[in-house]
Order: C-alpha cells, then sequence, then structure tokens
C-alpha cells in the first residue's frame, strides 16, 4: 500500500467535497500546473490545467491480457502560456521533447496545503493534440503497461535461435529489464544462449528497474514460484505484449499491476491469501456499492496443460496434464456444460517437473474458476488512496452478496483489489474487487500454530487450514479449507 497522511485523510473525510488537482512534470522543476491555487507550494503555480478525463485500463484473468489506462490533461492556453509550455523548438522551451515524458498528477482539496496532496497517476506521454476550438491543449498519459508494446530476441533466426532456462519469475524479469545473466543478484538463470554462430543472446524490452515493480515481484515469486523452473527456444523475434501474455501471463495465471506510483510488475491469480493486517474498507469510507455480479461467463470444468514444446514436431506439444476430477465431471452434470481451458505452453518441460508444475497450475485454476467467482465494484472516498492493485482487504458491506451463505452482507470478507479507477471530478477511487468467498481457503501454518481449530485464534482461522470432517465442516459447523 501507499503512503499516506492525516491532514489528506480528514479532508476526505469530509461530507463536502471540493478536490483539486495539480501536476508535476519531470524535467520541470520548481513549477506545478494546477487547477486551483495551491499553497505553500514550492515555486511557481500555473493555473493552466482543466478537469481530467482518466480511460480506465482493464484486465482479463484468464486470457492474461490487459488494456492500457490513459488520462487526458486539458492545458488551458491562456495569454499563450501552454503555446510556450508545449513549443518544444521554441526559445522558452522548458523540454526539447513531450514524448515518453514521465507526468505526475496528485489530487487533493482547495484549502490543503502542497505537500498534503497525494499521487492518483504517474503516467508517460504518449498524446499531444490542440482542441477543436483551439483554446485547449490536451496531454494523454498511458500507464507503463504500454512499454511492453516491443520485440523480444530481435536477432532469432531458425538456425541462430535464442534460449533461456531459469526460473519462470525470473525468465520474465529477465525479457522486462533486457538482463539476461546467470549471475543476477535478483534474478539469475540457470543458462543462456549468447551470440556464438548457432545461436543468438535473447534480447528484452529494456525497461528501467525505477519503472518496475522488483521488490513485489520476487515476492510473488518466492510465495508462489521458488523452485519452479521453465525452458524456452525462440526462432524468430516475438512481439513481447503477446507472447509474455500467452507464455506467462495465461500459462502461470497472473495479472499485470501498476502502482500509483506507476511501477509495472505482476500477481498472480490465487485465492486471496488471508492476511491479518488487511485494510479494513467499511461503510466509513465506502461512498456507494457500484455492481456486483458473478463471473459465470468465465465457468471452467475441464483443464488440459500441454508443454514439452518442440518447433519440428507433429503435433508440437506433448500432454502435461490431462486429468478429469470428480469436482469436474459432477459439475459438468450440474450445469449442463463442458467448458475446457487448453494450455499449450512453449516454456514447461517434463524434464523441469513440467507435469508437477501443470497439475498445480490446473488445481488453482480449478481453485477459481469451477466455482465462479464474483466481481464486485464499489466507490470509496480519497481516504483509500492508499489501496493499490493487488492488494488484499478486508470489506464490510451490507449490500454486497454473501453466496457461501446466501444472505445479503459480508463482515470482513477478503477480496483482490484487481484494478483501481480514479474518479478524478466526484473525488472518489473506484474499486474493483475479486471474490472468491464460495469457498474458504487457507495456508499451511509452521509448526508453531496450534492444530487444535476450536482453540485456535480467530486470525489463525482466518489464515492457516485446519482439518475438517467428512462431511467437509468444522467442529463448529463452518465451512471446511481448500490449501492455497
Amino acid at each position: 500500500m501507499l503512503t499516506g497522511n492525516s491532514e489528506f485523510n480528514a479532508r476526505a473525510d469530509l461530507a463536502d467535497q471540493a478536490p483539486s488537482y495539480f501536476v508535476t512534470v519531470d524535467g520541470i522543476a520548481n513549477t506545478i500546473y494546477a487547477t486551483v491555487p495551491v499553497s505553500a507550494a514550492p515555486g511557481t503555480v500555473k493555473l493552466l490545467l482543466g478537469t481530467s478525463r482518466l480511460s480506465p485500463g482493464g484486465i482479463n484473468l484468464l486470457e492474461g491480457s490487459w488494456t492500457v489506462a490513459r488520462v487526458t490533461l486539458p492545458f488551458h492556453d491562456l495569454a499563450g502560456e501552454a503555446s510556450t509550455l508545449f513549443g518544444v523548438g521554441g526559445p522558452s522551451a522548458p523540454v526539447g521533447s513531450w514524448k515518453n515524458r514521465v507526468v505526475t498528477l496528485k489530487g487533493g482539496y482547495r484549502d490543503l496545503a502542497y505537500q498534503f496532496f497525494v499521487t492518483l497517476f504517474t503516467g508517460r506521454v504518449t498524446g499531444l493534440e490542440l482542441t477543436a476550438d483551439g483554446t485547449t491543449y490536451e496531454l494523454e498519459l498511458s500507464d507503463t503497461s504500454y512499454l511492453l508494446d516491443g520485440e523480444l530476441c530481435t536477432g532469432a533466426t531458425e538456425t541462430t535461435p535464442a534460449t533461456i532456462r531459469g526460473n519462470v519469475v525470473n525468465v520474465l524479469a529477465s525479457f522486462l529489464r533486457g538482463v539476461f545473466s546467470t549471475s543476477d543478484p535478483d534474478f539469475p538463470l540457470e543458462s543462456v544462449s549468447t551470440d556464438t554462430g548457432s545461436s543468438s543472446a535473447p534480447t528484452g524490452l529494456g525497461i528501467d528497474e525505477s519503472v518496475l515493480d522488483i521488490a513485489g515481484m520476487k515476492v510473488e515469486r518466492d510465495t508462489w514460484r521458488p523452485d519452479d523452473r521453465v525452458e524456452l527456444e525462440i526462432r524468430d523475434p516475438e512481439p513481447a505484449r503477446e507472447y509474455l501474455r500467452r507464455e506467462f501471463f495465461r500459462t502461470f495465471q497472473a495479472r499485470l499491476t501498476i502502482l500509483g506510483n506507476g511501477a509495472l510488475g505482476f500477481r498472480f491469480n490465487v485465492p486471496a491469501l488471508p492476511a491479518s493486517a488487511a485494510p479494513a474498507v467499511t461503510l466509513e469510507t465506502i461512498e456507494r456499492l457500484e455492481s456486483w455480479g458473478q463471473l459465470l461467463e468465465d465457468h471452467l470444468n475441464r483443464f488440459r496443460i500441454s508443454g514439452d514444446h518442440d518447433p519440428d514436431a507433429d503435433p508440437e506439444f506433448e500432454p502435461l496434464y490431462d486429468t478429469d476430477t470428480t469436482e469436474d465431471t459432477d459439475d459438468r452434470t450440474a450445469t449442463g456444460e463442458t467448458v475446457e481451458y487448453l494450455v499449450e505452453s512453449r516454456w514447461l518441460r517434463s524434464t523441469l517437473a513440467g507435469e508437477a508444475i501443470a497439475a498445480e497450475l490446473a488445481g488453482r485454476l480449478r481453485q477459481l474458476w469451477l466455482p465462479m467467482p464474483a466481481l464486485a465494484s464499489v466507490s470509496v472516498n480519497f481516504r483509500q488512496r492508499r489501496i493499490e492493485s493487488g492488494d488484499v482487504i478486508a470489506i464490510t458491506h451490507p449490500d454486497i452478496p454473501d453466496q457461501r451463505s446466501g444472505v445479503r452482507g459480508v463482515s470482513s470478507r477478503l477480496m483482490t483489489v484487481l484494478r483501481t479507477e480514479p474518479d478524478l471530478i466526484a473525488g472518489r477511487i473506484v474499486l474493483e474487487l475479486l471474490d472468491v468467498g464460495l469457498r474458504r481457503y487457507g495456508v499451511i501454518s509452521p509448526s508453531s500454530v496450534t492444530g487444535d481449530y476450536s482453540s485456535a485464534t480467530e486470525t489463525a482461522r482466518n489464515t492457516f487450514a485446519f482439518v475438517c470432517n467428512s462431511a467437509e465442516q468444522m467442529g463448529d459447523g463452518s465451512d471446511g479449507y481448500r490449501l492455497i
């Protein structure tokens, strides 16, 4: 979560909201562009900024795809100041180019001092236009996910392929950074090809580490995929976005994340990890429930995962997981449909425990998508701006359906934040939340935790899995657990 401040919280809690905004531009020091005067601002405040518009990005959890979020910043050309700002060839131009320049949008309130405004969006400039009436320049910012629109392994050919072997997250990070090394301190590989005449050295996107959520990627790797190794061969240059979507985000069921500071990362799609310190979101800060719906269109009940890719073979994939459980077949009978999720991975290898990885992937897919989770969307006031994509929150709301109990209302229900969308006009943030509450989940506990459910603390019950009876219930009649 982002850090915050008490001054902003106090304003965000008030019934009357008068949000205001300013932007800072990388390379332009001691000047901010604001909608209203900002007190205690260092340097110059130029009142050129109009009401910004957000085009939210979106994600498809099953397919691992995403769309870029964009913010449009209007700069009114008062006394020609915006023309000077954007006239990159002019003698008074503050910057020589706006392409890919980092711009940060901050939000606050009219009576709030500069230092208490909070970051709402960090992006890079991807567009600049003059409005039809000629009075305003519109600067388009895109979130950092557009940096994946590049090419991988530009030197790879049929006769000089690029090859990589290593931990699956380390492979992803290597492609993002463009750093491929067996001795890298953060994301070391096991082996990597070089330009030898019979092979080519892989190339990546070259994204600067300051733009990447390095710490978050390490946590995801060490929590969920510390021992999962892959091996791949690329014989032609690959478009990065589609290749990584197919081979990493879809196969390994992950989603792209953009933090509030613009840092690019990912999270694996797993049930929300029980967390004793999950931030509480209640009616104190929730403005309204925007929407709720069960993801019936994402229902799955047949899982097939293939690997051992051989581009010279026919067929070029071999089955790694091809099993139907009783749960699968029972669901097909109950729903009257068979919906298959087929993965054909160029990375998974049976020589690198590919069957075990595939079985685990199928199990987690089954846990999430056979019972069909729900998607909830709530508007919260800006006090909750610390919540970021990928966070787990404990939400309490009387109108959100609890499908597990069959009643309306959830209390401290753990949900995963899929994305956050600032509503700049209303001064709120819309949180899109994944609810997998149809089942109860837990993780394996350390040896120090008591194995007795009846005497366990509430925190332990909400965190760790306990053994249930043959009816899949605990001693108090509540649901049994499923291991994550």
